[in-house]
Order: structure tokens, then sequence, then C-alpha cells
């Protein structure tokens, strides 16, 4: 009973993972948002200065240390937040803030960075390595699937010593 569920739980996975990186590689417009979003705050180029909390908390993600600041700015009288994640401690609290004229609640530090990074998130969600990745995947599911279905049908049994028969005193 225990093989019925390992195996089917590996079917899950599997397929779990062959749907993310198929789904990853055929929607190639899933960051285009976060890129125009990124550019238009670089083309409009509204600033305001903005203060850093003096909390922060570090961070590591994938081995590199970042500290991640909390900043404050206003537009109008309102005050408006975001977060910026910094790899090394910034000299001075004040910093300068690129907001949207119409939507000052969407802001970022250093938006050409931000920009670069999702365009290097989308180049490669949609390489060709991404697409097998998947496809592996999804072999490897149905290959668990074949394994739970001849366990159900009792075709595979779990190994046993095979017998070997009367053994031979004498040694012969």
């Amino acid at each position: 009973m225990k093989s019925k569920f390992t195996s089917l739980v590996y079917v899950f996975i599997f397929f779990f993972l062959a749907k993310s990186c198929i789904s990853d590689y055929m929607t190639p417009g899933k960051y285009d948002g976060e890129i125009s979003k990124y550019e238009r705050l670089i083309k409009d180029s509204t600033t305001a200065i903005g203060f850093l909390d003096s909390n922060y908390t570090r961070v590591k993600r994938f081995g590199v240390m970042t500290n991640s600041f909390t900043y404050h700015f206003k537009v109008n009288g309102e005050e408006y937040k975001g977060y910026h994640d910094f790899k090394k401690l910034p000299e001075s609290p004040i910093v300068k803030v690129y907001y949207q004229k119409d939507n000052p609640a969407t802001s970022d530090l250093d938006p050409w960075a931000s920009r670069d990074s999702i365009k290097r998130q989308k180049e490669g969600s949609h390489s060709i390595s991404t697409l097998l990745t998947g496809i592996i995947f999804g072999l490897f599911g149905i290959g668990y699937i074949v394994v739970f279905i001849r366990q159900l049908t009792g075709k595979l049994k779990p190994e046993q010593e095979p017998d070997q028969g009367p053994s031979n005193v004498m040694g012969y």
C-alpha cells in the first residue's frame, strides 16, 4: 500500500513540475506588464525624496546576502511606501524615489536594475532548456503512472527472494 501511495505522490510531483516548466515556456508575455511598469517609471522620471526606515532585514537568497529596507515618500501631502533590497548597506537614509504620476504607489528606487532583472527572468523562462526540462518531468510522470497502474492490477509485486529449491547437503 505504501509503494502505491509513493508512486501516486511522484506522479503528482512530476506532473506539477512539468506543467510549471512548460507553462513558463508557453507564456512568454507574462513579464511584459512588469517590464512596461518599470519602463514607464524610467520614461516619466518623476521623482521624490524618500527616507529609509532605520530597521531593515538581512535576507539570504540564492546564496546572496541582501538588506531589505522599507522607504517612505510623500506626493501631494499623501504618504506612500515601498520596499527595496540593497546588496550593501546604503550610506544615507535619504533616497531618490521614482514613481508614476498617475499612481504614486507604483515606485522604485532603481527602475533600470529592476527592469533588467525582469528581462533576464523572461529570457530564462523562454529558453528551450525550460521546455525540455518540462518534457522530461512529464515523461517521468508517465513512467510513474505506468508503475502505479501495474501495482494496482497486481502485475508488479515487491521483489521477493527467488526460491532456491532444496539445498544440497553435500555441496555439489
